[in-house]
């Protein structure tokens, strides 16, 4: 884990990093979002768990994929991704046991977020899809 979460200070230039389907335990390192040349993240499948760090919205400037689906991610979606706006074409977090409301500013976007509320956690709490974001 410790050099997963090394990563972002190893290589603060990286423009893509696809960890998807490996074996990571543990949180999204916040370091990713000192990734100021990050265009594609992909950590589908990797057994995080904990929050989406609300650092990833300091990648505004350069993320345009990112991919989050298939883990045990919990919590809510930070408002920080709001902060993505025209930039990000896709943002996955399906298949996670996220809660709570997603943020008006991340609602916003012109950007493709994918809510699976069917495979959530709380799939009862209509909250997670309770604005015009698609689910």
């Amino acid at each position: 884990t410790n050099r997963f979460h090394s990563i972002g200070v190893i290589l603060p230039q990286l423009e893509f990093l696809d960890f998807g389907t490996n074996r990571f335990a543990g949180s999204i390192p916040t370091v990713f979002g000192n990734m100021s040349m990050l265009e594609e993240l992909w950590l589908n499948g990797t057994s995080l768990e904990g929050r989406i760090q609300s650092e990833l919205g300091l990648l505004n400037e350069t993320l345009s994929f990112c991919s989050l689906a298939n883990n045990t991610l919990s919590g809510g979606i930070p408002p920080e991704l709001g902060l993505l706006e025209g930039i990000v074409s896709l943002f996955n977090v399906t298949s996670n046991l996220l809660s709570g409301t997603v943020p008006p500013v991340v609602c916003e976007l012109n950007t493709t977020f994918y809510f699976d509320c069917a495979t959530t956690a709380n799939a009862t709490a209509p909250t997670l899809c309770g604005c015009d974001c698609p689910c």
